[in-house]
């Protein structure tokens, strides 16, 4: 169950999907504030990706530099995204080993109708 962050913190969800037939994933990311508002939303599309604990770095790594990228400093991660972290220091991946970035879509402000529709729905007061 999603739940929102404290005033003036802004909380990162982000999941992946991976096809471990083609070793491409699929990351999308959302960024919602104090008041469940999405402030920005990315998508990326990662090819060569060898496995799904990659492909879980590799989105945790996506939502931390989009995080820098739009200034977010006060920023919350969910656990499941500490836990991706904790495998990558655990294991030791080195950042120069995950295939960089080669297509990226992000929505300042205003994300797609199906993406404010499931956060639409995490603000019902029914959740």
């Amino acid at each position: 169950m999603w739940s929102p962050p404290r005033a003036n913190t802004i909380k990162c969800n982000f999941d992946t999907a991976y096809n471990s037939n083609l070793l491409k994933s699929v990351t999308e990311i959302v960024f919602r504030d104090s008041e469940r508002l999405i402030l920005a939303s990315c998508t990326y599309h990662n090819p060569f990706i060898a496995d799904a604990t990659t492909a879980e770095a590799k989105a945790c790594l996506q939502a931390v530099m989009v995080a820098e990228e739009l200034s977010f400093r006060n920023l919350t991660i969910e656990r499941d995204s500490l836990t991706v972290i904790k495998k990558i220091r655990a294991s030791k991946v080195d950042k120069s080993n995950i295939a960089a970035i080669v297509h990226q879509r992000v929505w300042i402000e205003k994300a797609t109708h199906k993406v404010e529709m499931i956060a639409e729905k995490d603000r019902s007061p029914l959740n």
